[in-house]
């Protein structure tokens, strides 16, 4: 019963990982990159912030990974 409910989830995650990877490859970066970066030029307030945001959440989401 537990190898075979491993099984089924390994194939899930296995499927969910080719269709992450597709969607992944479908993206056109270069444009991301630009619209980035003149988001950046256009709102360098609010790209500070939001850049101090995420590294806060990230700081506290692994801090309490490792406690």
């Amino acid at each position: 019963m537990e190898k075979e409910k491993s099984l089924i989830e390994s194939e899930e995650n296995e499927k969910a990982f080719e269709e992450f990877k597709e969607r992944l490859e479908g993206v056109n970066w270069k444009k991301m990159v630009n619209q980035a970066k003149t988001f950046i030029q256009e709102n360098p307030g609010k790209a500070l912030l939001i850049g101090f945001g995420v590294g806060f959440l990230l700081g506290y989401i692994v801090r309490k990974i490792k406690d």
